[in-house]
């Protein structure tokens, strides 16, 4: 599936996508406030990146949508996971992982390691993520 994960500001992503065949792809959005990663059904997930984007476009389909998950790095709201219920549950750790790789990737950084260098673990031991990885830092503003 993928591996997301966020600590000290950094999130930082697998390239996989799956289905039909598989391909390199972007998992992380970029914006000047906020960072969005995410896992699982990626047609629906970017619905939600929109969505989360400008709440005046397309509401995702809360009825109909397969599986995904995403993770919210902001400088408002901190680590907050998103799912279809459209509701933020707000993470009180500073760190946090989804996707098939997440229980590798947790286990990585609370042994101290970085989100890159816990998503190359992830991508190592998942057979469903693979490199190159992705990163992308929030920057503090000024």
């Amino acid at each position: 599936m993928t591996c997301i994960a966020v600590k000290d500001s950094v999130m930082a992503a697998d390239s996989l996508i799956s289905g039909v065949y598989n391909t390199p792809a972007v998992k992380i959005y970029r914006k000047p406030d906020y960072l969005i990663g995410f896992a699982g059904e990626v047609a629906q997930a970017l619905v939600f990146v929109d969505w989360y984007q400008d709440r005046q476009c397309r509401i995702p389909d809360i009825a109909h949508e397969q599986d995904w998950c995403a993770l919210v790095l902001s400088r408002k709201s901190g680590i907050e996971f998103w799912d279809r219920s459209l509701r933020p549950v707000p993470i009180l750790e500073r760190q946090a992982a989804i996707g098939s790789g997440a229980p590798f990737a947790m286990a990585a950084m609370d042994a101290g390691l970085s989100a890159a260098a816990a998503v190359k673990i992830a991508c190592k031991r998942d057979a469903s993520c693979r490199l190159p990885i992705v990163t992308a830092r929030l920057k503090p503003t000024k």
